[in-house]
C-alpha cells in the first residue's frame, strides 16, 4: 500500500511592501529544499503566503481576516517575520494584520509560532535599494508599535530569532524549520489507533507506552466514551487520523460490539490492521473477513515483553510500507 504525504501546512507572517526577499528565499529556496529533503518521511511541507493573494485587495478586512483565520486553523506552525514596519491595519481595529495574525497563533495551542527579526542595516540596505519598491512608515506611533508588538512578544516566551543578511535568513529559517519537522513529524513514525476490550486495558496501555517511546503516536479511548453520537464521532476521527489500526485480540475484544464497529469503520477507511492475538481464540467470521488480508500476530509465540513489542513495531511497520 503506497502511503500518501501527509501536508504540514506553515503559515507565513509579515508586512507586505518591506519583505519581498524574505518571503521570496522561503518560496523558492527554503521551502523547495525542505520539500525535497522530507520525501523518505512521506511529509510535504506547504507554505501558506497569504499576502501575495490579499495585498493588492486590501479594502475587504473582513474577508480577509476570515481567510486568515481558516489558513491559520489549518496550520501547525506559524513563521513570523519582523522588521520596522506595523503593517497595514484593518477598519475597526487597533493592531495590524501582523500583530492580529501572531496573536490568533498565540492563542491557538496547535499552532507553533516562531519569529524572525530583521537586523536595522538591512532595513538601511534596503531602503536604498529598492526604495521604489518598498515604502517604510515614518509614523512615529506606527514604529513605537512595532516596538510594542516585539516587547510583548519576548515577555511572552517567543524568542526572536535574528539575521542580518537574506543569506543568513535563509540559513537559519531552513535550520530552524528543519529542526521543528524533525521534531515534530519526521522522528514519529504514524499514528496508531488501539482498538481493545476493556477487559484487557493494561495490554493497551502497555503497549502504547512502549509505542510511543519508539517513535508512534497513539490514540485509544482509556477513560470511556459516552454512547451514540458522541461516541461515533470521537472513533471516527480516532481511527480517520491514524495511520494504522492495532486490533488486541482476546475473547472479551471479538464478543464486543464496540470492537467490530472500531474494525469496520478501520476497513472502510482504508486502514491497515495489525491483529495482535492476547488470546488463542477462534475469530468470528465477521471479524475474520474484515481483517482476512491483513497481518495477524499471536503474541504466545514470543516468550518475553520486548520480543513481543520488536514484533508488534514490525508488523506494524510492515502495514504501514505494504
Amino acid at each position: 500500500m503506497s502511503i500518501p504525504k501527509k501536508n504540514v501546512d506553515i503559515f507565513i507572517c509579515s508586512s507586505f511592501h518591506d519583505m519581498h526577499h524574505e518571503r521570496e528565499a522561503l518560496v523558492k529556496r527554503v521551502f523547495p529544499e525542505l520539500r525535497e529533503n522530507s520525501t523518505e518521511y512521506n511529509i510535504q511541507p506547504v507554505d501558506i503566503d497569504l499576502n501575495w493573494g490579499l495585498a493588492n485587495d486590501p479594502s475587504d478586512h473582513e474577508r480577509i481576516l476570515e481567510i486568515i483565520g481558516s489558513e491559520l486553523n489549518r496550520s501547525s506552525l506559524m513563521i513570523s517575520i519582523l522588521g520596522e514596519m506595523f503593517g497595514s491595519i484593518p477598519k475597526d481595529e487597533y493592531d495590524s494584520l501582523v500583530a492580529l495574525e501572531i496573536y490568533r497563533a498565540i492563542s491557538d495551542s496547535s499552532t507553533e509560532l516562531m519569529v524572525f527579526e530583521r537586523g536595522s542595516d538591512l532595513t538601511s540596505q534596503f531602503s536604498k535599494q529598492d526604495k521604489d519598491n518598498i515604502y517604510y512608515e515614518d509614523d512615529n506611533y506606527l514604529k513605537t508599535e512595532q516596538v510594542k508588538l516585539k516587547r510583548r512578544l519576548t515577555y511572552l516566551g517567543n524568542k526572536l530569532i535574528p539575521y542580518e543578511t537574506i543569506d543568513e535568513f535563509t540559513e537559519v529559517s531552513y535550520e530552524k524549520i528543519y529542526n521543528y519537522l524533525d521534531v515534530n513529524y519526521f522522528s514519529k513514525h504514524g499514528t496508531v489507533f488501539i482498538s481493545y476490550s476493556r477487559f484487557n486495558i493494561e495490554d493497551a496501555e502497555k503497549f502504547a507506552n512502549y509505542l510511543q517511546l519508539s517513535g508512534y503516536s497513539t490514540w485509544f479511548d482509556k477513560q470511556g466514551i459516552a454512547l451514540g453520537d458522541k461516541w461515533v464521532k470521537q472513533i471516527t476521527d480516532g481511527i480517520t487520523e491514524s495511520d494504522v489500526v492495532l486490533f488486541l485480540i482476546s475473547k472479551s475484544s471479538i464478543e464486543s460490539d464496540w470492537c467490530l464497529n472500531e474494525i469496520l469503520m478501520a476497513k472502510d477507511k482504508k486502514k491497515p490492521v495489525l491483529a495482535v492475538f492476547l488470546e488463542n481464540v477462534e475469530l468470528p467470521d465477521d471479524i475474520k473477513i474484515a481483517i482476512i488480508r491483513d497481518q495477524h500476530l499471536y503474541l504466545h509465540d514470543f516468550e518475553t515483553t520486548e520480543s513481543q513489542v520488536d514484533a508488534i513495531l514490525k508488523g506494524l511497520k510492515n502495514q504501514l510500507q505494504e
